[in-house]
C-alpha cells in the first residue's frame, strides 16, 4: 500500500503481477461479478489490450486534455505513458559503431551465430517486429537490392521479402535468450568480453549502462529503414471498478500532471524510454526519438497477424 503527498487520503493497493497474470486474474473476477481493480498498469505491444479489452468494454480510456494535448493522436487507441521501443545494442569496448547498417547484413555468413534476438515463445517483441516486417515487405525487397546489389530471389517457402529475412536469419545462427536482461548482458554485461554478439532488445534496457556499467552502444538511427515496432506502458481503467476517481487521479499523478514534471512519471524518465508528452523533461543520453526509423503503429495489423508470422519463424527452424 502506498500513497502520494499530492493527494493526501487516496490509498493504493497494488499486486505485482506479470502481464498475462494480471489478465487473467483481471478477466476472471469480472466474469464472476467482482471489480478488485480501479486501474490495469502494463504493456500494449501486440494490439491485444485494444482488440481484447478497450474495444470490449472491460477496460476504458481516460484522456484528459490538459494531460494528453500534444500527444501524437495515432497513440490515442489507449492511455499511454511512455513508448517503448526496440533497437541494437553492441558491445563499445569491441566496436566503436554498431557493426551492422542494414536488416539483412545479419543474413550474412560473418555474422552466424553472432546475433541475439529475445526468444519469441516467452515474449511478443520479436513476432510483432516480423510482422510488421511482413505488412512492409516492399522495404524489405528494396533494402535487399541496395545491400547485394541484386533483386531477391525468393524460395519456395518465401512469399515476399519479409519471410524471405526471417527464415535466412533463423538460419543462420540466430541465439536467443530469455530476457531483455539476458540480452544485454551478453553482449556488454562484464569489460574485456573478446567476442560478444550484437543483441535486439528492448530500448529501456540501455538503462543497465548506467545503472550497472554495461559497456553498451545503440546507433537506432543508421538504418535507412524502420529498425523497430511502437509499444506502450499503458494505465487504463477497469469497467465497473469501485474508484473511478480515485483511478483518473491515479493516471494524472503517473502522467506528471499537466506540466509533466510530478513525481508519477519521474521513475520512468531513464535512458531508453520515451515519454509520450512533447513538454516531459528530457532524458539525458537518449537518441533522438524522431530520428529513429520506425513502422508505423498499426496495432490491427499486429494482432491479426503476429501470431501467423511466428508460426512461419517455428517453421523454418533448422
Amino acid at each position: 500500500m502506498s500513497t502520494a503527498p499530492e493527494y493526501p487520503g487516496i490509498k493504493v493497493n497494488f499486486y505485482d503481477l506479470g502481464i498475462n497474470e494480471m489478465l487473467e486474474k483481471f478477466s476472471r473476477e469480472y466474469e464472476a461479478g467482482i471489480h478488485t481493480a480501479d486501474i490495469l498498469q502494463l504493456k500494449e505491444q501486440t494490439g491485444s489490450i485494444s482488440r481484447e479489452y478497450i474495444q470490449q468494454g472491460l477496460l476504458h480510456n481516460y484522456h484528459p486534455e490538459d494531460i494528453f494535448d500534444g500527444v501524437n493522436p495515432d497513440y490515442l487507441i489507449v492511455t499511454p505513458f511512455v513508448v517503448e521501443l526496440d533497437w541494437w545494442n553492441y558491445n563499445t569496448e569491441v566496436y566503436s559503431e554498431l557493426p551492422i547498417s542494414s536488416w539483412w547484413d545479419i543474413t550474412k555468413p560473418e555474422w552466424n551465430g553472432k546475433f541475439v534476438f529475445l526468444d519469441p515463445s516467452g515474449e511478443p517483441d520479436l513476432p510483432v517486429l516480423l510482422a510488421a516486417m511482413v505488412q512492409h515487405s516492399d522495404l524489405l525487397e528494396a533494402d535487399y537490392e541496395k545491400v547485394f546489389g541484386e533483386p531477391i530471389q525468393l524460395a519456395d517457402n518465401e512469399p515476399d521479402a519479409a519471410h524471405a529475412w526471417i527464415n535466412r536469419v533463423a538460419k543462420n545462427g540466430a541465439i536467443m535468450e530469455t530476457s531483455n536482461t539476458n540480452i544485454v548482458k551478453a553482449v556488454g554485461g562484464a569489460k574485456g568480453m573478446t567476442d560478444p554478439p550484437i543483441g535486439y532488445g528492448v530500448s529501456s534496457k540501455l538503462r543497465e549502462r548506467d545503472l550497472q556499467g554495461f559497456v553498451l552502444g545503440v546507433e537506432p538511427d543508421k538504418f535507412d529503414m524502420p529498425t523497430t515496432a511502437v509499444s506502450f506502458m499503458v494505465a487504463q481503467i477497469a469497467d465497473q471498478c469501485e474508484h473511478p476517481n480515485a483511478a483518473k487521479l491515479y493516471i494524472r499523478y503517473l502522467c506528471g500532471e499537466a506540466d509533466h514534471q510530478g513525481k508519477g512519471l519521474e521513475p520512468f524518465l531513464t535512458v531508453g524510454s520515451y515519454p509520450v508528452f512533447p513538454n516531459a523533461p528530457a532524458i539525458e543520453g537518449n537518441p533522438d526519438y524522431d530520428s529513429i526509423p520506425k513502422f508505423d503503429l498499426d496495432l490491427d495489423y499486429y494482432y491479426d497477424n503476429y501470431q501467423d508470422v511466428y508460426d512461419y519463424w517455428l517453421s523454418v527452424q533448422p
